[in-house]
């Protein structure tokens, strides 16, 4: 089975999305997406118009990974651990932060109604129930609810999930990402 790609996978593709994001800012989404069952209704995307175009947000959360050395058979604290690395390697030279201590968040940002001909270089519509399972939105539904002027939308979802590889969040416009960017080249010099 193949991984689901979460990212645009051109440039273009990349450059559209991260268009319709900073187009978003301030809007409010006309579409909200629901869970289906009835006893759950958790919001799993939404949708709408943008000045670039319609685009369509889902997120959830997965847990953070979880790290821990273990020097024969027993954890190590944090401060130990340390000592144990630089023991072993030498002195730490520079460290990326504290350890995450709370689950990440991961989605999808796509266009809704990418240029044709483009459509498989964009990331599929994935909405993801943690109760509940998964779906993939087909984007001509999507877009007939938003011009039908549609506000609310309940999707059934199922298992199995879908695979996916770890989303590069590095690409979408905003400080953070363009923060990330200069930090990795000067990695690389």
């Amino acid at each position: 089975m193949s991984l689901v790609s979460l990212d645009p996978t051109t440039t273009e593709a990349r450059e559209l999305t991260a268009e319709l994001i900073r187009a978003s800012q301030g809007r409010t989404p006309s579409l909200t997406i629901w869970c289906a069952i009835p006893q759950c209704q958790t919001v799993l995307a939404r949708a709408g118009h943008t000045s670039a175009g319609p685009l369509f947000t889902s997120t959830w959360t997965v847990p953070a990974p979880r790290t821990i050395t273990e020097v024969n058979g027993a954890p190590l604290t944090r401060s130990a651990e340390r000592g144990f690395i630089e023991s072993a390697f030498g002195p730490v030279a520079c460290e990326s932060g504290p350890p995450l201590e709370r689950d990440l968040a991961q989605g999808v940002f796509a266009a809704v109604a990418p240029p044709p001909g483009q459509a498989d270089d964009h990331p599929p519509l994935l909405v993801r129930c943690a109760e509940h399972g998964d779906a993939v939105l087909d984007r001509v539904e999507v877009m007939a609810h938003l011009r039908d002027g549609r506000t609310s939308w309940a999707v059934a979802v199922g298992f199995p999930r879908v695979e996916y590889a770890d989303p590069d969040s590095t690409w979408l416009p905003g400080e953070n990402s363009r923060q990330q960017r200069s930090r990795q080249s000067r990695r690389r010099r």
